[in-house]
């Protein structure tokens, strides 16, 4: 059966048509819209309804060019989850598409995120797993396909850049400020046991570090990205103003000003877990959803 799995973020809405095959995915077409509706103070922009409704449409619409009948499974993410009005956002787009959103608790965000990726690396070892989003940061001990624990944290990338980097411009200052929120956040909510060399990420933020690591010719997988190197593409964003990052770095407009506070997290986080390497698989929440996750 071909589904299509949408998946509704704070600053991005994507679509993946496919259907498993064995343990993968044979995909069709897949999209993504840099569509932000997280607004500035942590609520949803005035016009998030009719966003969502255009992105699904425009998807749906797409999604017929490559297969005349599919199964429709949507959820969303941090941004409808924490908001009051999440619930009456759902009952727009519902009378306007009659495609119904699942709103993901955030540890269905993570098992599903956990899941998907883990579809894509491989290995039955236990790993440490992140999906770092512009609303919050899910983190995910598992043993193979397993989930040991998960955190949801309300430490995303947009959330972050409005709180301290105001229109993605870097200070000193605040870039202390915001790494000591995070290891603070960190240490308050994970028991954290043990070191994690391996950690496994997704997310807009972790996309931009991979084709960053190859816009400065660093040595490697793009997909495999050290602590040293994530610090020198932090310093590389954080010197530059949004419009330099697009333009000098190639860094879409829709994620200029909040990779940053992207990279900042991450940093963090390989700090807090001691790991080496982190890992990118392009296996995510749409993945999970058409492998059965949900």
């Amino acid at each position: 059966m071909m589904t299509l799995a949408i998946d509704i973020g704070s600053n991005t809405m994507k679509c993946l048509l496919g259907r498993p095959s064995g343990a993968l995915v044979d995909a069709l077409y897949e999209r993504t819209l840099d569509s932000r509706i997280c607004a500035p103070d942590g609520g949803l922009v005035k016009n998030a309804s009719l966003l969502i409704s255009e992105a699904i449409k425009m998807f749906i619409s797409e999604a017929r060019n490559f297969c005349p009948s599919f199964k429709i499974v949507a959820v969303a993410t941090s941004a409808l989850r924490d908001s009051p009005e999440g619930g009456n956002v759902v009952k727009d787009v519902r009378a306007s598409t009659s495609v119904n959103i699942r709103i993901l608790s955030g540890y269905e965000e993570a098992r599903l995120s956990y899941f998907g990726a883990m579809r894509g690396v491989g290995g039955s070892r236990e790993s440490a797993f992140f999906d770092l989003g512009g609303g919050s940061l899910e983190l995910v001990f598992g043993d193979g396909l397993n989930v040991l624990e998960s955190f949801s944290m309300p430490v995303g990338s947009v959330r972050m850049t409005s709180k301290y980097f105001s229109g993605g411009f870097v200070t000193p200052g605040a870039s202390l400020e915001m790494s000591d929120e995070i290891s603070k956040v960190l240490g308050a909510t994970v028991p954290c046991r043990h070191a994690y060399n391996r950690l496994i990420g997704v997310g807009g933020g972790v996309v931009a570090a991979r084709f960053l690591k190859r816009k400065m010719a660093l040595p490697g997988p793009e997909s495999e990205i050290s602590l040293p190197e994530m610090e020198a593409m932090f310093g590389e964003v954080a010197s530059r103003t949004p419009l330099e990052r697009c333009q000098e770095l190639g860094i879409p407009n829709g994620r200029a000003d909040i990779v940053p506070a992207a990279f900042l997290t991450i940093i963090g986080l390989m700090k807090f877990l001691n790991s080496a390497i982190l890992l990118h698989t392009f296996y995510n929440i749409r993945y999970a959803v058409i492998l059965g996750g949900i």
